[in-house]
């Protein structure tokens, strides 16, 4: 049998290099690694409202019925729980288009958000003035069985000839926050870092996204 080589085991100072190699890679792992997820949660909220917007879109355009994206303001998920509801035009009662769905994790629709502070020429509105644009039929929108007052909730609408019915772009903030008791607080008070924004075009109803 052969001898073992000295140079077959590694050294001491080998093994703490390699040692430190991994505690170093473990610190960056652990400081980028939540901005990461972070990030993919931004990004599936946002495309999770971008497929809502456009369902209540194609549903006013097909069906000719007045379509709305609903933004729970009140209960467990107040800002972050949505559905699609059409208002039959004969009958005036709602019908459910699409589920409801709650954004991921810590990522909330912002209800401080002021557009008004927007740069463009033509200010978008916000959803809460959106809604309030809206005619609504009387009978209550539902949520797992449950009837909600017009103060639970807000509205995007579009027209049955699938134009946005507020008389401007409509400005949505998406950013993450955390809830204290039945209040949502967003992260870096009214600039949070990470956010991303839905602008909903007045007469196409598509949407353009901005991020930081």
């Amino acid at each position: 049998m052969r001898p073992l080589s000295r140079w077959s085991a590694f050294s001491l100072i080998e093994l703490l290099a390699v040692m430190a190699i991994l505690v170093i890679l473990s610190v960056v792992v652990a400081s980028i690694g939540p901005g990461i997820l972070q990030g993919r949660d931004l990004a599936s909220a946002r495309e999770i409202l971008k497929g809502q917007i456009q369902t209540a879109r194609l549903h006013a355009s097909s069906k000719g019925e007045l379509s709305v994206v609903v933004i729970r303001t009140s209960g467990d998920n107040a800002w972050q729980r949505t559905a699609v509801f059409a208002a039959d035009p004969t009958t005036q009662t709602w019908s459910q288009v699409d589920a409801w769905r709650n954004l991921p994790r810590r990522i909330f629709v912002d209800p401080n958000y002021d557009p008004s502070s927007e740069p463009w020429t033509v200010k978008p509105v916000s959803v809460a003035t959106a809604h309030q644009e809206t005619p609504l039929p009387a009978q209550p929108l539902r949520d797992t069985g449950s009837p909600l007052a017009s103060s639970d909730y807000v509205t995007l609408a579009f027209y049955p000839g699938a134009g946005l019915l507020s008389p401007t772009n409509v400005s949505i903030r998406l950013a993450e926050g955390r809830r204290d008791g039945s209040d949502v607080e967003i992260l870096g008070s009214t600039s949070p870092t990470r956010w991303n924004k839905l602008i909903v075009e007045h007469v196409s109803g598509q949407t353009k996204e901005l991020e930081p």
